[in-house]
């Protein structure tokens, strides 16, 4: 029961998609997690500028496991500018 609660705790309550990105982040599978997050972004509606935002932070997120920070760095700044 506590370790529902601790994942249920990491994983969050924005979505499906969103649980669904951090638990391959938990379990590492960045390349995964990426390419969700990218169809997740395509998805969303332009005017849900929150969810880009944190859609590109996780981007972000993952191009720095990936240790490329050029990348990192575009999404981080395309999450600030919404």
């Amino acid at each position: 029961t506590h370790t529902i609660q601790q994942m249920r705790h990491e994983l969050g309550e924005r979505g499906p998609f969103d649980r669904l990105g951090k638990l391959l982040i938990i379990l590492g599978k960045y390349t995964d997690a990426e390419e969700l997050y990218e169809y997740y972004s395509e998805s969303v509606p332009q005017q849900d500028q929150k969810t880009h935002a944190h859609i590109y932070n996780q981007l972000g997120f993952l191009a720095m496991k990936n240790h490329d920070s050029s990348v990192a760095k575009r999404w981080f700044k395309m999450a600030i500018g919404i």
